[in-house]
């Protein structure tokens, strides 16, 4: 099965060294944590919130237009132009017109467990709750749970990392995306959260909903901590 875990590259602008912070509403799904009961969403379920702050529409998709592009197979700046809009642009080939054209990558829907890098109980309570569990090793978490996971439904790929905060739509010769598909966010609306996902799409293109997954191993790498920040 293969595996993506971001945190693992030292130049990546996703790596986080230490650990994350879930903050939950009712004190028993923070108890359901530390015991090894994992609440799993999804990707679409992200979207459908009523609550912008917790909701977000274009979770996961990013948005490229060409704008108008002429050239043709020896020009580097248009065959850039012609593979970001989706096409090949062969040997010999001239006066090649691209208009307006628009790619949309997206991923359909994947499981997810959102968490943030920084302990805020005053600035996430009100969006989140106020209960909050540490989990001490990211990498071992989402190594433990894709176990479990891939047992209940195949997981194609999975991995974890900082969301990003920046554009997710760009035109022309515009730098590429700072991240990659289900790692950027727009910044006005998101930045407070400092948010580190993990992320596992599933083998089958069905659709998929959340669950509560049994997964013992997780108490090894799990702590509750309350709102003031003491140990429970």
């Amino acid at each position: 099965m293969p595996t993506l875990y971001l945190r693992e590259n030292p130049d990546s602008p996703l790596r986080h060294d230490g650990p994350v912070y879930r903050f939950f509403e009712q004190e028993s799904e923070a108890d359901a944590l530390v015991s090894g009961n994992v609440w799993i969403s999804t990707l679409e379920t992200c979207r459908n919130y009523e609550d912008p702050k917790q909701g977000d529409k274009e979770e996961a998709r990013h948005l490229y237009n060409s704008g108008l592009a002429v050239g043709g197979s020896g020009e580097p700046g248009f065959a850039e132009i012609a593979r970001r809009s989706g096409f090949t642009i062969g040997p010999n080939c001239n006066s090649v017109w691209l208009e307006d054209i628009t790619y949309v990558s997206v991923i359909p829907d994947a499981y997810v467990l959102c968490t943030t890098i920084e302990f805020s109980p005053n600035e996430l309570g009100d969006t989140f709750g106020t209960y909050c569990v540490k989990i001490l090793d990211p990498k071992q978490f989402l190594l433990t749970v894709t176990k479990y996971l891939d047992q209940v439904v195949p997981i194609k790929k999975f991995m974890a990392g900082k969301v990003l905060y920046g554009a997710r739509n760009y035109s022309g010769l515009d730098k590429p995306l700072s991240g990659p598909l289900g790692f950027v966010k727009p910044p006005d609306d998101y930045t407070e959260q400092q948010e580190f996902r993990f992320l596992w799409i599933p083998e089958a293109n069905e659709k998929i909903k959340p669950f509560l997954l049994k997964c013992p191993e997780v108490r090894n790498f799990c702590q509750r901590i309350s709102g003031g920040g003491g140990i429970k």
